[in-house]
């Protein structure tokens, strides 16, 4: 990272050699290097990482286009809201000398992914407690030269109303009749399925050491509502930080940009979140004509100024346009909100692998430059593919 940094010629990038307290600052420094790196590859003249002001808040990195337009960067990172189980379990099983490859499947309670802090945080100690039960069920398997089958960690309401977890064995070859289903290993309706751990000998045969093989989650419904809505809180506390900004430091227009690690926010959900959500057209063509002609399509003022101003091009790709294949329910914060939002220039947002990004300059404020549409990102709808590099 600080190769291709120093490469792509970014000021200020060895602050993550220097400043890098603990993992989680780390991450963050991380993912600024990062997004410095993307401007610059993009094409802008200038990026300088923002050294860490122990006074006053500052912005995150200084972005230079060749064009003159100037603009600060706000950095945040959204954590991903599924409970880690890998790490822990593999601990485990090195701990325990365990000879097995195992698997998991997670019952609905942690497949569901979180929002909040406090719900992280609840689900941890949660599976700190299933993964421990599980090895023991393991353990015990071990010891009766069990070569292969499932344990499954259940739920058990007790009488004083919490919940004990049992390990309980089932016998069952996977190659053969595939992954147990959630609930797997309940008794009763009242009983919960937490987690399957499905083992067998490692690949390299019996007395090589075993090993946590991954896992897979429980078919759920996604909470869109509740990702969408954190997307818009973190933003909105990132861009509020401008009001913090020491006094001296020019007035320049600036872009919150994301790094989602959460895999249950997609492209969709942030394109709804900011612009809008749609829904398709019914019917065949001359069908929606004849609906057209008697509902002309019509949009808040704010998106006839913005046509005006030089954004066509990212209206026709938003579904602005009058004959759009979908149609707007609900209009996103862009247009829906009108004060933190009026001075964002734009949101960047890159998923998961760092290689998915969905560029959304804001056509809608209150000093909109239509040089936003022109920094080297791609302007597609639901991201794009580009690297650093």
């Amino acid at each position: 990272m600080l190769e291709i940094a120093d490469r792509l010629g970014v000021i200020g990038a060895d602050k993550l050699g220097q400043d890098a307290g603990d993992l989680h600052k780390l991450n963050n420094l991380v993912v600024e290097v990062y997004f410095a790196s993307l401007f610059a590859a993009s094409g802008a003249a200038y990026v300088s990482v923002f050294p860490d002001n122990p006074i006053a808040s500052t912005p995150d990195l200084d972005v230079r286009l060749p064009n003159g337009l100037r603009f600060y960067v706000e950095v945040t990172r959204l954590s991903p809201g599924d409970p880690s189980i890998v790490e822990l379990l593999q601990s485990e099983i090195e701990t325990r000398q365990l000879p097995y490859r195992v698997e998991y499947l997670l019952g609905e309670r942690l497949s569901l992914s979180v929002v909040s802090g406090r719900e992280r945080g609840a689900n941890e100690e949660v599976v700190e407690g299933v993964v421990r039960c599980g090895v023991v069920g393991l353990l015990d398997e071990a010891i009766r030269g069990t070569k292969r089958g499932a344990v499954h960690v259940v739920a058990v309401p007790q009488s004083d109303g919490q919940s004990r977890l049992e390990a309980r064995f089932e016998a069952i070859d996977v190659e053969k009749s595939g992954f147990p289903i959630s609930p797997a290993g309940t008794r009763s309706p009242v009983e919960v399925h937490m987690v399957s751990f499905i083992f067998g000998p490692p690949p390299d045969g019996e007395g090589h050491p075993g090993y946590a093989a991954g896992g897979i989650t429980a078919a759920h419904l996604l909470n869109e509502q509740s990702q969408r809505e954190r997307l818009v809180r973190d933003i909105r506390a990132k861009a509020e930080k401008r009001q913090k900004w020491p006094d001296e430091l020019p007035r320049y227009p600036y872009v919150v940009a994301v790094q989602n690690d959460e895999s249950e926010l997609t492209p969709v959900d942030v394109l709804s979140a900011l612009t809008g959500s749609r829904c398709a057209w019914l019917g065949d063509a001359e069908s929606k004509k004849r609906f057209l002609e008697r509902n002309p399509v019509t949009h808040p003022e704010e998106v006839a100024i913005a046509e005006s101003n030089g954004w066509e091009e990212v209206l026709r790709e938003w579904d602005f346009a009058k004959d759009a294949d979908v149609c707007f329910v609900k209009y996103g914060s862009f247009i829906q909100e009108f004060d933190w939002v009026r001075n964002l220039a734009g949101v960047l947002v890159v998923h998961h692998s760092q290689t998915l990004i969905q560029w959304l300059p804001n056509p809608f404020a209150r000093d909109a430059d239509v040089r936003f549409a022109k920094v080297g990102l791609p302007l597609d709808k639901l991201g794009a593919h580009v690297t650093p590099d």
